[in-house]
């Protein structure tokens, strides 16, 4: 049982870096094409 919540609370861990990393990627990447399709003078 105790290996269960120290799997568990690695896993855990794993997620509360991991998310804020992949939000941030995905949202460098929504404005970065933003800004390109406004170089183009187009709304993309």
């Amino acid at each position: 049982m105790e290996t269960l919540l120290t799997i568990i609370f690695i896993l855990l861990k794993i997620m509360v870096v991991l998310m804020p990393l992949l939000i941030a990627v995905a949202y460098l990447t929504f404005a970065e094409r933003k800004v390109i399709g406004y170089m183009q003078v187009r709304l993309g």
